[in-house]
């Protein structure tokens, strides 16, 4: 598998993420200029994070409930 970010600005990423296999998230976005930002956890669980392209400023929140 691979997950790809790309943004409107033109950064973009793909992170490898090999089935069954554990891939560092945070690792790879700081590679090309993105981050991993706030997150929202409820009841122990992770319920939403961010992540942010350092070139534009520009942001997403991704639900994981």
């Amino acid at each position: 598998m691979e997950i790809i970010i790309k943004c409107d600005c033109g950064n973009e990423i793909t992170i490898p993420a090999p089935a069954g296999k554990y891939t560092q998230f945070r690792d790879y976005l700081e590679t090309k200029q993105f981050h991993f930002g706030k997150t929202l956890i409820k009841n122990g669980g992770l319920k939403e994070f961010k992540v942010e392209c350092d070139k534009c400023k520009r942001q997403i929140t991704l639900g994981v409930d």
